[in-house]
């Protein structure tokens, strides 16, 4: 039985279609319920198959829902249904103890007066389903973005009519004007200060420690014996002989430690009651725990001088000066590449909100569903539950399925409007992008990239590939037609490429790709 992918969302709650922009209301449309699975099922044997739908048979006819949701009334022909419905009752009869008859052989009326004769009509459908609907998605042109729904069957004189509703990949005709508009992106400049922090920060990876018979302060290292138990039993998680610590690091994640320990001397033991964190010994659930840190000796933390010998002796610079404007361009570069992420959300994010197009419930649900998909596998690698991650996060689960959508309407408008601007730029795919992300996922893969690229080709990852590249090069493109400003509205130059000239009409290559539908 096919999963039910419309009308509700992950946790069972209904959906309604909302638009890109989040103040923008509509009215959520009331489904009935299914009685028939929201995919064709394949009949069990090929020789079962039934031909629902002659080739000269009537086209189906679609009744448009919203502006990406088509309704397709399919029709069985009374002949066509009579066989399925036989079909039918010889497969319920094969799970089914009907007295006087072997499995399988039971006729088609004591089977429904067991099932009754619309499970029977259901199944029917079922069995109808897998040629009629392709043959009327193709008859249609209509390329459904998930799995279509089967919303209500009904008899006729002529036979039975199904209902069936296809959401499509919603698509803007042209994204909302971006060109030359101005987004503000926070900055901050490279100060003295930063970069007097990072030339330490190297310094402190060469550093020595030094004896010393002072009381501890932050910053020093203590050698400490440290042991922790609850309730006259010890705790393994917080227990070590001879640990180096750093006062004031956090490396030991026990609440109260570094109080402590400020003002020890070789020689003292300090005990103390606390807390550990979740997940560690057992956590705060557990109740409060008995710590003893023994203090065999402080160290004080001694740095090299810098000079000129010392930074070409130890780093890739050949004096002092050269190194620390070597950590200024880098740190620069790095300002750089945070604002420019800055923009290209903030313009983002300036688009998705001006867009207007209703998501197709069903897709909305679809997109949920793979996000908490990839949430499960996620927990499940990190040994954590669901209610781990609701507890970790504070929200209920009403709130986390609220919040889910809200993300996958969110991550759909973002999809929709870069492949707007996609479409717009005329932005493609050459062989040879493809052929070096097939590189990058084959190493990955332990696979050669040739392998790789001959299993994807014509498959819906190469076809997801390929629309996130494209998705990728939209979201660069818009970022450089778009004007970074500060707060005082002067522009700031994020040192983007040009960006090309607008394509003059399509492009016709045999080595570039599209956005593919």
């Amino acid at each position: 039985m096919v999963q039910e992918v419309g009308g509700s969302n992950p946790l069972g709650h209904p959906v309604g279609p909302r638009p890109c922009r989040p103040e923008r209301k509509t009215a959520q449309r009331t489904e009935t319920p299914l009685t028939v699975p929201l995919a064709p099922v394949a009949a069990a044997d090929p020789g079962e198959v039934v031909e629902a739908l002659p080739d000269d048979g009537p086209p189906p006819e679609i009744t448009e829902v919203s502006a990406f949701e088509r309704r397709l009334t399919l029709r069985i022909d009374r002949l066509a249904l009579e066989k399925a419905k036989n079909e039918a009752a010889r497969r319920l009869s094969r799970g089914m103890n009907i007295k006087g008859f072997r499995r399988g052989k039971a006729p088609r009326r004591m089977v429904e007066n067991a099932v009754g004769p619309e499970r029977v009509r259901n199944e029917a459908v079922e069995i109808a389903l897998p040629g009629l609907l392709g043959q009327a998605l193709r008859a249609a042109g209509l390329v459904p973005a998930v799995t279509p729904v089967a919303d209500n069957v009904r008899e006729t004189g002529e036979g039975a009519e199904v209902d069936i509703l296809v959401s499509l990949w919603p698509i803007l005709d042209r994204p909302p004007v971006y060109e030359g508009r101005r987004f503000e992106v926070a900055s901050f400049e490279i100060t003295e200060e930063m970069v007097d922090a990072n030339v330490e920060r190297i310094l402190n990876q060469f550093a020595e420690l030094e004896t010393v018979g002072r009381p501890a302060e932050e910053g020093d290292y203590v050698a400490v014996n440290l042991h922790a138990s609850r309730n006259g039993r010890p705790v393994e998680a917080v227990s070590a002989d001879d640990v180096l610590y750093e006062i004031g690091s956090g490396a030991l994640p026990v609440e109260g430690l570094d109080a402590h320990l400020v003002g020890c001397v070789a020689g003292d033991l300090k005990q103390f009651t606390t807390l550990l964190p979740a997940g560690m010994g057992g956590g705060g659930q557990e109740g409060p725990v008995e710590v003893s840190a023994l203090v065999k000796e402080v160290h004080r933390k001694v740095l090299p001088a810098l000079d000129d010998e010392w930074a070409s002796d130890n780093t890739e610079y050949e004096t002092e000066a050269e190194m620390r404007q070597g950590i200024q361009d880098r740190l620069q570069d790095l300002r750089l590449g945070e604002m420019r992420e800055r923009l290209r959300a903030a313009a983002l994010e300036g688009l998705v909100e001006e867009a207007d197009v209703d998501i197709p419930p069903a897709v909305v649900h679809a997109q949920a569903r793979e996000m908490l998909e990839s949430l499960g596998r996620s927990l499940q690698e990190s040994g954590r539950t669901f209610d781990d991650y609701l507890q970790s996060v504070g929200a209920t689960p009403d709130q986390f399925q609220d919040g889910l959508l809200d993300q996958a309407r969110t991550t759909l408008c973002e999809m929709i409007v870069l492949d707007a601007v996609a479409r717009q730029a005329g932005i493609t795919v050459g062989d040879e992008e493809l052929r070096r992300t097939y590189e990058e996922a084959a190493a990955r893969l332990r696979e050669s990239p040739q392998a790789l690229a001959d299993r994807m080709r014509g498959t819906a990852q190469e076809r997801s590939i390929l629309a996130n590249i494209i998705r990728s090069k939209a979201h660069l493109e818009l970022a450089r037609r778009v004007v970074a400003v500060d707060g005082d509205g002067n522009p700031i130059d994020l040192r983007f490429d040009p960006p090309d000239e607008p394509p003059s009409g399509p492009q016709d290559s045999e080595n570039q790709k599209e956005l593919p539908e």
